[in-house]
């Protein structure tokens, strides 16, 4: 019996009705195209934060029209895409359709991910749904033995962590991707050509979802590598190109495994005499170069390589050339392209043609200069790192050119000197328990009420808050709010009722740290001080330049909540606007 669907697609001047055979056509997207429905292919691509993870799809999928933005990385396996080997996993294709070995590892795996990698969030993929309950049973055995992890297993964080199928992965996104292949030999070491969705028309379509998941990184564990197969036992495109994907990811994304015709030299256009001339004064010099770093879509004029860590480049160099004058767009040439780049991690630098050609001694001095000054930082070329270097670059622009009024200033704690003991505290009479909390307040305003409490009974020789403590200033402070000394609300101790334009930034030496204790007002005056540098900034980049501006390195679960919850304030109070380019201040 043959089901038929009825589809309304709506376009601009008319409805389209489909009606779509199951057994005629894969998918609704096929039956658009058969009816000569245009088809659109995206241009840009921000999600991958290492090209190798993208590159695979570019070429197989996409046509190669993607246009990608290459790592400050190079030939490293920090980021990027790996393939782990299990020899001796055996697939039970008669029995349970499991890989039970390969199950264990891939929940070690997690395991030590989470115990390395917290702040990463992570997801794995399976090619059935025999395997993700396998690795989910496994899991669950290393869960009640050690409780120590079961924060990043719960669903009420962003990004939590997921074990889906084939067939249920579509959508999801996540710093860091386990695929797990599951099929493999049997008992009897004989492999099939069969590998469930994947051997079925647009087969290969689901692998493509499957491998374009993550931001960072994708380690693949599988009991077969592309040797074990043998291409003329099926015909099924998705089959072949799992062959072809598990040798991209046995040699870490080589893209000359299933490129042809392809230039890879790293060679650029001699013909420019500009950027002929910047390439050979930096020969010159002894700088070591690559022109034209990237795989598809936007390359980088030139990356400079670390002198002694060949793997990292310490610079992003620029030309005015080809690649700038080709952008559709100023807001391509000058802004997205640097501003992708920095996200990535690179360090960026610019050289103008005509200032090179007036005075290219001078722009060679100054290039010199921001070479040597890439590679004698203290700061590594991770992607927290280098984030966290240019981040604090805009802080100091901020502090000085802001017209919002705000101030970027370092926590000022109010000095602990010890009074007397804990007994003392509580035979202390009420008005001068009232004047410690106000003076603590005038200095640390807005406190959290829990900050403040600690604070307060460290005068005393306590540094753990009772409930008998707590109950006791809030008191103080419910009646200090009534009489008008200081105004409590959301939490926080506010000394007066003026607007509150400031941004205290937490050192590592800061008692406050926990992004908890930051009060409403802080993070939102960040978000709007980060707003305001630029025309419109979209989420994913928003969220970790408001973490750095208060030093937290790292954006972990609670850091990424408590900054979206206020920009979703912001957003319902219409002091800022999401458009179609991002996150934008409302003037």
């Amino acid at each position: 019996k043959i089901y038929t669907l009825k589809r309304r697609f709506f376009c601009p001047n008319k409805v389209i009705h489909l009606n779509m055979s199951t057994q005629d056509l894969e998918s609704i997207l096929d039956e658009c195209l058969t009816i000569g429905m245009k088809e659109f292919y995206l241009k840009w691509h921000y999600r991958s934060r290492h090209e190798s993870l993208i590159h695979f799809s570019n070429i197989n999928f996409y046509k190669n029209n993607l246009n990608t933005f290459p790592s400050p990385e190079n030939d490293t396996n920090e980021n990027g895409i790996s393939l782990v080997h299990i020899k001796d996993g055996i697939y039970d294709r008669g029995g349970n359709q499991k890989n039970m070995l390969e199950a264990k590892t891939v929940a070690k795996a997690i395991f030590k991910h989470y115990k390395s990698n917290p702040e990463k969030s992570l997801g794995v993929g399976t090619f059935s749904q025999a395997q993700q309950t396998a690795i989910l049973d496994e899991l669950e055995i290393l869960r009640r033995n050690d409780l120590s992890l079961e924060y990043f297993f719960t669903e009420n964080i962003d990004e939590s962590f997921f074990v889906k199928n084939l067939e249920t992965i579509q959508g999801d996104e996540r710093d860091v991707i386990f695929i797990s292949v599951g099929y493999g030999r049997n008992l009897n070491g004989k492999i099939t050509m069969y590998f469930g969705p994947l051997n079925k028309a647009g087969g290969e379509r689901r692998l493509n979802v499957l491998i374009t998941r993550a931001r960072e990184k994708v380690v693949v564990y599988s009991s077969i590598t592309g040797d074990d197969f043998d291409l003329s036992k099926t015909k099924a495109i998705g089959v072949h190109k799992l062959k072809q994907y598990l040798d991209y990811a046995r040699y870490h994304g080589d893209k000359t495994l299933f490129i042809q015709n392809e230039d890879l030299s790293g060679s650029f256009d001699e013909s420019n005499i500009f950027e002929g001339s910047v390439y050979n004064q930096l020969l010159e010099k002894g700088i070591k170069v690559i022109p034209q770093v990237g795989y598809a879509g936007y390359k980088i004029d030139f990356g400079i390589l670390h002198p002694d860590n060949p793997s990292k480049f310490i610079l992003a160099l620029e030309c005015d050339g080809f690649s700038y004058h080709s952008s559709h767009t100023a807001r391509d040439r000058d802004r997205l392209r640097q501003q992708v780049l920095e996200n990535l991690g690179w360090r960026f630098y610019r050289i103008w043609s005509t200032d090179w050609f007036l005075n290219p001694s001078r722009e060679m001095s100054k290039l010199l200069n921001a070479i040597e000054n890439a590679k004698s930082s203290t700061l590594t070329l991770s992607n927290h790192s280098i984030k966290k270097e240019l981040e604090i670059e805009e802080v100091e622009q901020f502090t000085n050119h802001n017209n919002l009024g705000i101030e970027i200033v370092p926590y000022e704690v109010f000095p602990v000197v010890i009074n007397g003991t804990p007994e003392y505290f509580y035979s202390l009479s009420y008005s001068v328990k009232q004047k410690l909390v106000l003076d603590i307040v005038a200095v640390e305003s807005p406190i959290h009420i829990k900050e403040l409490c600690l604070r307060t009974i460290q005068h005393y020789g306590m540094n753990k808050v009772g409930s008998k403590i707590q109950s006791i200033i809030e008191s103080l402070v419910k009646y200090l709010n009534k009489s008008g000394d200081i105004i409590y609300r959301n939490n926080f101790i506010y000394k007066n009722n003026k607007p509150y334009l400031k941004i205290r930034t937490r050192e590592n030496s800061c008692p406050v740290s926990n992004i908890d204790f930051v009060s409403r007002d802080e993070i939102c005056n960040a978000v709007s001080l980060t707003l305001s540098k630029e025309i419109s900034t979209p989420r994913v980049e928003l969220v970790p330049k408001v973490a750095h501006i208060f030093n937290y390195q790292h954006t972990g679960k609670k850091i990424q909540y408590r900054i979206k919850k206020q920009i979703s304030y912001l957003l319902k109070n219409k002091k800022i606007k999401e458009t179609s380019f991002g996150l934008e201040l409302i003037n």
